[in-house]
């Protein structure tokens, strides 16, 4: 039941609390796309240079993300850095209230990047661009 799910933005002096709950859903996306480890984006939570949502059901987290918003050239952007959890169709209509933070804070634009399934879920989202990638 989607109404029974609630969107939480965690504050930097609650993410020692929270982390170690959520930090394996996160990095998910993260090893995927081989980028920082998990006690890096610890750091940058406590740091504030991102921001933890967590997605609760019944007291539970059923998903987690984490963003950072940054100045383009075209105005102050939101990046949506890594999503992970279960249960994807009874939270992804909290994506909505991230929009609306999003606008709040005066962001032009959200950005993410991931695996083109995402495409599927993210209404309203497009392809911008690929990231190519050769291992050397």
């Amino acid at each position: 039941m989607a109404d029974s799910v609630k969107l939480v933005c965690i504050p930097p002096d609650m993410i020692p609390k929270v982390w170690p709950m959520v930090w394996e859903m996160v990095d998910r996306g993260y090893a995927e796309a081989d980028e920082l480890l998990p006690e890096d984006i610890e750091q940058s939570l406590l740091n504030k240079k991102m921001l933890l949502w967590v997605a609760l059901q019944d007291g539970h987290a059923c998903a987690a993300m984490t963003t950072t918003l940054y100045r383009g050239r075209s105005g102050l952007h939101m990046y949506l850095v890594a999503c992970g959890g279960d249960r994807l169709l009874v939270w992804k209509h909290l994506m909505a209230e991230i929009e609306k933070y999003a606008r709040a804070e005066g962001c032009v634009k959200i950005r993410a990047q991931g695996r083109r399934g995402w495409l599927r879920t993210l209404h309203g989202f497009s392809i911008d661009r690929v990231i190519f990638e050769k291992r050397l």
